[in-house]
């Protein structure tokens, strides 16, 4: 499950991992359901971008080695959604699914890898000649962080446009850990 730092959407996935769904929980209703894959997976974590970014969105990480990111187009509630970004392992490149807005990035995460993300309004300038260096108008600039539990954290900036216009780029990767016997655990209070 995920919160949005507001309070008022809520974010869960099906037990196989396979869709999505995103609550608001003043008026308990439904608002956007979205199809994650057809094949089961874990769900490690679901994040909500900025409120104050239009259209917000939602980012998920998967046992797949996988991370996906849907709008949530206020335009397209009470509808199937297909996700804006989905990153899938061991392939190169990226393709896209015209039809659903669909995008495919690779090698991202290793499979079975634990991870968490958090997505954040975009601050400073990206490096001149970078790939997410491309500006649509009406886009929105974000920063995706994840830390896995292998020890590394991945900042890539996110550049998402009207549409399917989208760009993508990994900006800082470092492991966090100083020795193979360090692990990374979270617990809950």
């Amino acid at each position: 499950m995920g919160l949005s730092c507001d309070g008022l959407l809520l974010a869960t996935a099906s037990e196989h991992g396979t869709v999505i769904r995103v609550h608001k929980i003043v008026e308990a209703e439904k608002v956007f359901t979205f199809r994650r894959g057809s094949y089961p997976a874990t769900i490690y974590s679901l994040s909500f971008g900025p409120v104050s970014q239009v259209p917000q969105v939602l980012a998920a990480t998967s046992s797949s080695g996988t991370i996906h990111v849907f709008k949530l187009d206020p335009t397209k509630r009470h509808r199937n959604a297909t996700g804006l970004l989905t990153v899938v392992t061991n392939s190169m490149g990226s393709s896209t699914d015209s039809e659903h807005s669909h995008f495919i990035l690779r090698n991202i995460l290793p499979a079975g890898v634990k991870s968490i993300c958090a997505i954040a309004s975009h601050v400073g300038d990206i490096a001149e000649g970078s790939s997410s260096d491309v500006q649509w108008s009406n886009s929105e600039r974000s920063c995706l962080y994840l830390v896995t539990m292998n020890g590394y954290f991945s900042k890539y900036s996110l550049n998402i446009g009207p549409g399917k216009e989208f760009s993508w780029t990994l900006e800082h990767e470092s492991a966090i850990l100083t020795s193979c016997s360090e692990q990374i655990s979270a617990s809950f209070v």
